[in-house]
């Protein structure tokens, strides 16, 4: 049986490590982006390759090298960022650009780049991570709130324009994850309702399978 292809950009995060190890682990080949220093992290079945946002060198890095080994049998990104607690009166605006930078732009960028590498001859998935604060405007919060809805609304939309063509396209949109860098930006909350990535996985295996061949443009929340 041959080995099934993934493609992971953002894939140095808390959360990111956590599933590239998993689909290792579990016989995926795996190819995982990185935006400063490279990763430790190593399997035999793990190739990691440098990619950000606006670095057109980096990124024509990365075609070249999605080329010599597509095709990919999913996407998942899992790349993006956290700022908020400023009103947009007072932001500073590059926090704000940041935040579209991390949240918006990388997904955008990476679209056409990634897209045909992808194996359309099966069922292909892209998988976006979009956040609760995409659909609910929060005080001190708009920069972030504002990246995740520009997510939501390019996921939706770019599931409509590949419809056809074996790829689905789905965002997860979990309450808050349980990694280590939200518990120390939260060391007063409720962990016992945060989801946990191995509940987060398990989606991503189910939009993996055949069995969620028909489901796309969906916003896919999570929570307890």
């Amino acid at each position: 049986m041959t080995m099934k292809s993934l493609f992971i950009s953002g894939a140095s995060g808390a959360l990111g490590l956590a599933v590239t190890e998993f689909f290792c682990l579990n016989g995926y080949r795996v190819t995982g982006t990185y935006s400063s220093d490279k990763p430790t992290k190593n399997y035999p079945n793990l190739t990691w390759v440098n990619w950000k946002t606006n670095d057109l060198n980096l990124t024509e890095n990365l075609v070249s090298y999605l080329i010599s080994v597509q095709p990919f049998d999913a996407w998942f990104h899992l790349s993006g960022g956290f700022w908020g607690g400023t009103s947009f009166e007072n932001a500073p605006s590059d926090k704000t650009r940041q935040m579209m930078e991390m949240n918006f732009q990388s997904a955008y960028e990476l679209a056409p780049v990634v897209i045909p590498a992808l194996n359309e001859q099966k069922h292909s998935p892209i998988v976006f991570v979009g956040a609760e604060g995409g659909f609910t405007p929060k005080p001190g919060y708009g920069a972030y709130g504002a990246s995740k809805a520009a997510l939501h609304y390019f996921s939706q939309t770019l599931a409509e324009e590949l419809k056809g063509r074996g790829i689905t396209v789905n965002t997860l949109v979990p309450t808050i994850l349980d990694t280590p860098a939200n518990r120390i930006s939260m060391p007063n909350a409720d962990f016992s309702d945060w989801i946990q990535t191995g509940d987060f996985i398990s989606v991503l295996e189910f939009l993996l399978s055949e069995k969620s061949s028909s489901v796309t443009g969906s916003l896919i929340r999570l929570g307890k």
